[in-house]
């Protein structure tokens, strides 16, 4: 237990979201951590329980001092003074084209090599995820990464919102971090409960973390923002009108907004995927422990729809969970 009598500190990400950063943020300063906060109980969570509460999970771990999951998408069920909760929020324009660039390169950072299962029919040919971006056009690749992330954004989503009641709870982007590393590294050490000094000798610690000062030729294997048609992709997101439709909510919750460009007159993305996905959103936000158990669920009218993203949450991570909707929008696209 937390000697000093502080809440726990729950810590969570996602892929895209700053996973790779909090990482090595908790190699390099760690051990001040646990030093500051007497901290004897520290858990790292497993994907494959991502979509549980969050009361059910530290119950599970038997109460921890710290609780850290670079896949969180646990609803937040606790009282509002019982943690405190760092967490990583990105704006779905950035999130997918961020994702989309990086998975078109093959992800080079991640050890799981899921992306290159060939489970994919691409006219006539079985090819993996990474293939399948490199042989689409951007338009149809970046629709893909939009259905691929469409869980793992509303499962962000739906952190942001269930926390905002907390009353010690920090929520960061790779952006904000981007245009001001010191001061936004100033909020995460405050919600620790490190004083001026401390935070200082962190910051400067975690200067080499400050990618701001990195030329392009320098940028990690993970990061795509100076990637040469980064913009133009954007652009793309941004002024389509059915990634609005799908996204629009998520990214309220998160606290962006979509700027006020004016619309696209055709979307990269069928209407018909994009009405299904927006019914269907409980499911992609529901453990699939929960459903094992549901002895109904095979007889609901849409469990043929949905039965394969709940078998596929533990598949490499959960990342092609989305399978069957993905290779919905290639053969809508090849007709």
């Amino acid at each position: 237990m937390i000697w000093n009598d502080e809440p726990p500190l729950v810590l969570g990400c996602h892929h895209k979201t700053g996973s790779v950063l909090l990482t090595q943020f908790m190699d390099r300063v760690g051990s001040r951590f646990t030093q500051k906060l007497r901290l004897s109980k520290i858990v790292n969570g497993s994907p494959v329980d991502r979509k549980a509460p969050l009361s059910a999970i530290l119950n599970h771990y038997q109460n921890p001092d710290c609780y850290i999951n670079l896949w969180f998408e646990h609803e937040i069920d606790v009282a509002p003074d019982s943690i405190r909760l760092l967490h990583f929020v990105r704006h779905p324009v950035k999130w997918v084209r961020s994702a989309y660039l990086y998975h078109k390169k093959g992800a080079p950072s991640d050890s799981v090599r899921w992306l290159d299962r060939r489970v994919f029919r691409l006219k006539e040919e079985q090819v993996s995820y990474c293939e399948v971006l490199n042989r689409v056009d951007s338009a149809t690749g970046l629709a893909a990464e939009a259905i691929r992330s469409f869980p793992e954004i509303i499962g962000t989503a739906l952190v942001a919102r269930t926390s905002s009641c907390l009353t010690h709870r920090q929520q960061v982007s790779l952006e904000q971090l981007h245009a001001d590393f010191d001061a936004t590294m100033g909020l995460i050490c405050a919600l620790v409960g490190f004083d001026e000094t401390e935070t200082s000798e962190i910051i400067a610690e975690l200067k080499i973390l400050d990618l701001s000062r990195a030329s392009p030729g320098q940028m990690p294997q993970n990061v795509t923002r100076n990637s040469p048609n980064s913009q133009e992709l954007e652009r793309t997101l941004e002024g389509d009108p059915m990634f609005h439709k799908l996204f629009d909510s998520a990214a309220s919750d998160m606290g962006f907004r979509f700027s006020e460009m004016p619309r696209q007159s055709r979307s990269i993305l069928p209407e018909a995927i994009v009405t299904t996905l927006l019914n269907g959103t409980s499911h992609l936000c529901t453990p699939w422990q929960a459903v094992e158990r549901d002895r109904d669920f095979m007889l609901d009218g849409d469990s043929i729809t949905w039965w394969l993203t709940y078998a596929l949450q533990v598949s490499g991570c959960g990342h092609l969970m989305m399978h069957s909707f993905i290779q919905q929008l290639l053969d809508t696209n090849e007709r």
